[in-house]
């Protein structure tokens, strides 16, 4: 065998490469949801969904240069600017009410709570100097 032919057949061509990759993609999509339980990727969705909707609260109330609160109702549903919606997976949220002064300070609502589903909960803080909401 010389050289040249050896050169030409070491290593992956990028088809297999490529077919490997879709293989790994493939299985991560199968088992990850098995990896993780409902309850908790449940509960991380629903506490991720209200952050976004802390944040926006946030925002308005600097945009608006006006006083905003989001309210978390102590079960499924909670209202920010006027608008009920409902925490996604049966997620739950204890009886919380955050209000944002036109500096975007959080004027009330600082502090922890959680958001459960099943066993799992989530826990959500809220910076009393930034108003920053963090999940933890």
């Amino acid at each position: 065998m010389n050289a040249h032919t050896m050169s030409k057949n070491a290593g992956f061509t990028l088809i297999e490469a490529l077919i490997v990759v879709m293989v790994i993609g493939i299985l991560a999509v199968a088992i990850i949801p098995r990896i993780l339980s409902t309850t908790q990727f449940s509960a991380l969705l629903a506490a991720e969904m209200a952050v976004t909707d802390i944040r926006a609260t946030q925002a308005a109330a600097m945009f608006e240069s006006a006083s905003k609160t989001i309210t978390f109702n102590g079960d499924s549903t909670y209202t920010a600017d006027g608008i009920t919606k409902t925490l996604p997976g049966g997620a739950t949220a204890g009886s919380y009410i955050i209000t944002f002064n036109s500096f975007g300070e959080p004027t009330t609502g600082t502090g922890t709570f959680s958001i459960n589903s099943g066993a799992d909960s989530k826990y959500i803080t809220i910076s009393s100097l930034t108003g920053k909401a963090t999940i933890s």
